[in-house]
């Protein structure tokens, strides 16, 4: 099985920007992830961008044609007023439809409003670019809008990975694969990360989430804490 990942926009192309966050970003750190979490189900990825460059429509859809993907996903995130996810699949349905429906599904139940599931006509078919030049059934996903109070759904790094282990899930069960053997997550892992992203922990330390903290790490911390509270 081979799925094609596109993180929208890119490079001189940002997408929406509101409330501190540009599209282009978070489209991107979910498609990374999305691709990590699929490999593990012995998917091969190919990704249209892994790094924060502009690539034109039309060659996206060449580079999943010319490798032969059997699927094509295109992360985005929303703006213009209004909240909720919206996935958007071929005006001729088919798998399409199926696959945009199923991770819709996987969508609401991270909590977020389902705005619709739908196709659009264009002059020559359907108006979406990656959509009418793709060989393989193609959909573009917009879990959130940024420029409102639903930005809420995307504004730490834990829940954007939530939003790819959704779009993850969705294609698992639509495929009806098995999912990984894999130990749990552990519970404290989301704070641990969100901690480290903003610098307040400044090495990795979740092999340690079971150990009691000695006086030493406490103090470290908390010195740590005054001087990044003193920047304020």
């Amino acid at each position: 099985m081979k799925i094609f990942i596109d993180p929208g926009h890119g490079g001189a192309e940002p997408g929406a920007a509101a409330n501190g966050f540009v599209e282009k970003d978070l489209n991107l750190r979910v498609a990374l992830k999305l691709s990590d979490l699929l490999k593990q189900h012995g998917i091969k990825v190919k990704m249209s961008r892994e790094t924060d460059v502009y690539v034109d429509l039309s060659e996206r859809c060449c580079m999943a044609n010319t490798w032969g993907a059997d699927y094509f996903i295109s992360i985005h995130h929303n703006a213009g007023g209004g909240d909720g996810y919206e996935v958007i699949h071929s005006i001729y349905a088919g798998e399409g439809k199926a696959l945009a429906e199923a991770i819709g599904g996987e969508f609401f139940k991270t909590g977020q409003n389902c705005r619709r599931i739908f196709s659009r006509q264009g002059a020559n078919g359907d108006y979406y670019c990656v959509i009418r030049e793709t060989v393989m059934p193609a959909v573009i996903t917009e879990y959130a809008f940024l420029d409102t109070s639903d930005v809420q759904a995307v504004d730490t790094p834990g829940k954007l990975e939530r939003e790819a282990e959704a779009i993850s899930s969705a294609v698992v069960a639509y495929l009806g694969l098995e999912a990984p053997k894999t130990t749990p997550r552990h519970w404290a892992q989301q704070d641990h990360n969100e901690l480290q992203t903003a610098g307040i922990l400044l090495s990795d330390h979740t092999a340690l989430l079971d150990q009691p903290a000695t006086e030493g790490m406490v103090i470290a911390l908390v010195n740590h804490l005054r001087k990044e509270m003193s920047k304020k």
